[in-house]
């Protein structure tokens, strides 16, 4: 007889247990309806930790909406003081976004044909945007890890829904980058190049990502890949440059470059490049050529080149900086080389000759320096390389001003 009292007892305590949780649930979609948000909150936690109501959907859609309220609500303001209508959600805002969008997610996974699972999916779909709303605010917050992880979420959401967010995924994958999470950053930023979206930035935050993490197997795949599906993007041949410049593999690189420029004669971006190339190259014969005279002849022929890729440039696109800064530098660096062998001549006439073909040179800089010193005012280069030839070619006012500039 006693132990059938108790056995009752124990039912009778997980019911009214049981019926708690429900009472709860209801009463915080009570509060929810009533705009008492933080009551809200606190009766449906324990509901999501309770057996039987955790495996309810409703449970999960009402908790969906009342963090959904939370968020939203915590920025309302009276019209007319812009003062917070609700100051007490302040408190509550940070996380609301990806707990609402995870209990709409919850139940999704749960299904119920007690709610109206059409208006729990558009509440889960409409999360998208405030998840990218957060994606932004962490970014600004140089916080890259939560960043990465809203703009990943509203990508997924969308593509749930049938739709493809190019710029969250390129977002989400910039973010993963910056927070130093490799195999996400590749996989969000793969998206975005998949789809055509910014994908030349993509390919360089790629590279940039595998250099910085000594990956140079990936590193010189994704270049190759990136010059076939872009040969004429600049910022990704000058990635290839830098290798080659690198390995001082010249010659692979202007079979490349020779090819794309007789594809595309006038672009600038290429003959840029070539001119860099040869320009590099013609001065590593010339330290050759110190022991090798052939390696002279070649120098000279490259000088050559590159001398007329910056030309057509300057043709091309007269205010262009760098078509004019390195033109002028080219003309610089043979005038201070030709220098430096005409200080090594002992006959005084022959030394007098070679120091004012020399300081020709120089003043042939000029005009493509002080055009890109008008271009770039604060280029230090540029400057230095100026108060060098103004100093050479006594025109000391003009040497004055730029020593001036350079000291400020």
């Amino acid at each position: 007889m006693t132990k059938s009292v108790i056995v009752c007892a124990l039912l009778c305590g997980t019911v009214n247990l049981i019926n708690a949780q429900g009472a709860k649930v209801l009463n915080a979609y009570n509060y929810m309806n009533d705009n008492e948000l933080v009551k809200a909150k606190a009766e449906i936690e324990p509901a999501t930790t309770n057996e039987k109501t955790m495996a309810d959907a409703k449970t999960w859609y009402y908790r969906g909406l009342i963090y959904e309220n939370i968020y939203k609500n915590s920025f309302a303001e009276n019209e007319k003081t812009k003062t917070p209508l609700f100051p007490e959600l302040k408190d509550h805002r940070k996380g609301a976004v990806m707990t609402s969008v995870e209990s709409y997610e919850k139940a999704i996974d749960l299904d119920s044909k007690k709610i109206n699972m059409t208006e729990v999916k558009q509440h889960h779909a409409e999360m998208s945007k405030w998840c990218y709303q957060e994606g932004v605010n962490f970014y600004n917050e140089k916080d890259y890890p939560e960043a990465a992880k809203y703009f990943g979420k509203c990508y997924d959401i969308k593509l749930n829904y049938g739709q493809t967010d190019t710029l969250a995924a390129y977002n989400a994958g910039l973010s993963y980058k910056l927070a130093g999470d490799a195999p996400n950053a590749e996989l969000f930023l793969r998206k975005a190049i998949d789809m055509n979206y910014r994908a030349e930035q993509g390919y360089l935050d790629l590279l940039h990502m595998y250099s910085e993490n000594g990956n140079k197997e990936k590193y010189k795949a994704t270049l190759t890949e990136a010059r076939e599906k872009m040969p004429n993007n600049k910022d990704i041949i000058q990635e290839e440059i830098n290798v080659y410049l690198e390995s001082k593999e010249y010659d692979k690189a202007l079979i490349n470059l020779d090819q794309a420029i007789g594809i595309d004669p006038k672009n600038k971006a290429l003959l840029y490049a070539r001119g860099i190339i040869l320009d590099n190259q013609q001065a590593t014969l010339r330290e050759e050529g110190k022991t090798d005279a052939a390696k002279l002849v070649e120098a000279d022929k490259a000088y050559a080149r590159a001398e007329s890729d910056y030309k057509m440039v300057i043709e091309i696109a007269p205010d262009d900086f760098d078509g004019n800064y390195s033109l002028g530098a080219l003309y610089y660096n043979k005038g201070a080389e030709m220098l430096n062998d005409a200080n090594n001549i002992l006959d005084d006439a022959k030394y007098k000759a070679a120091k004012a073909k020399a300081e020709k040179q120089l003043t042939d800089a000029l005009p493509y320096l002080e055009k890109a010193h008008r271009l770039k005012e604060t280029d230090i280069q540029t400057m230095q390389s100026l108060k060098v030839i103004y100093a050479r070619t006594n025109q000391m006012d003009k040497f004055n001003e730029i020593k001036e500039k350079l000291e400020n």
